[in-house]
């Protein structure tokens, strides 16, 4: 509860003053002070923790987190989840994105590489600049999959209200293909239909040869290797 309340914004003097009209136990603002740099400790033991020599799949993604600096407010965390050879998901390591820059991903996958995870087969992330190349810098060996979902969510704030419904439906035949030959079969009907109305949409599914990277995998796991959303999904069962 203390960890919550300070997390929220509630002053050191405020927490004691709760806890002690709730439980009748006396904290001072010290001791409040000193469970939260005892916390503080533990985050940094579990960011410089080792970690399995190979992961199958690594996601990348921001969530929005009320965090607390001077004051509270929402900070773009982007977090690296992990899925080993076993098929478990592990939180590897997190990062505020108050600035981003190849530069910076670059020490943050690094870091990950010398705490342990040297072999990775495929990297799935957002659109974030610098990220891309970064992971490439990093595990030259390994896939990168942009995630498809954050694509549709960019095409959608690029097209008027009236055609939407439409070219949902198109894309959804492009990325639900079964085959990556069928997909770019109607990849290529979905740009002649749409290239006079949006030309810089069709142009951004026609360059991005890594959105279409799952079409290398088995069936059965590509739904879970497009996207990103098992971040998001983590974000709701962390809530």
């Amino acid at each position: 509860m203390i960890m919550q309340l300070y997390a929220n914004g509630v002053s050191t003097r405020d927490v004691g003053s709760i806890i002690e009209k709730l439980y009748g136990n006396s904290y001072s603002p010290t001791t409040v002070s000193n469970i939260t740099d005892v916390a503080i400790e533990e985050i940094m033991k579990w960011r410089q923790r080792k970690l399995n020599k190979r992961y199958s799949v690594l996601f990348i993604d921001a969530m929005s987190v009320k965090l607390r600096r001077d004051t509270v407010a929402n900070d773009s965390v982007y977090f690296i989840l992990g899925i080993d050879e076993e098929g478990y998901r592990e939180v590897l390591d997190f990062y505020i994105g108050t600035t981003e820059s190849s530069y910076v991903w670059e020490e943050i996958l690094s870091s990950l590489k010398e705490r342990g995870a040297t072999d990775v087969l495929l990297g799935v992330m957002d659109g974030l600049p610098g990220l891309e190349e970064a992971f490439n810098k990093v595990y030259p060996k390994a896939d990168v999959q942009s995630c498809v979902v954050h694509k549709v969510r960019n095409t959608i704030r690029k097209v008027r209200k009236k055609d939407l419904s439409e070219i949902l439906q198109d894309l959804k035949s492009v990325y639900e293909s079964t085959t990556k030959d069928q997909a770019m079969i109607m990849l290529d009907e979905f740009s002649i239909k749409w290239v006079k109305l949006y030309p810089k949409v069709v142009d951004s599914w026609n360059n991005n040869s890594s959105l279409f990277t799952y079409y290398s995998y088995p069936l059965a796991i590509r739904k879970a290797i497009y996207t990103t959303n098992w971040i998001e999904r983590f974000k709701q069962r962390s809530s």
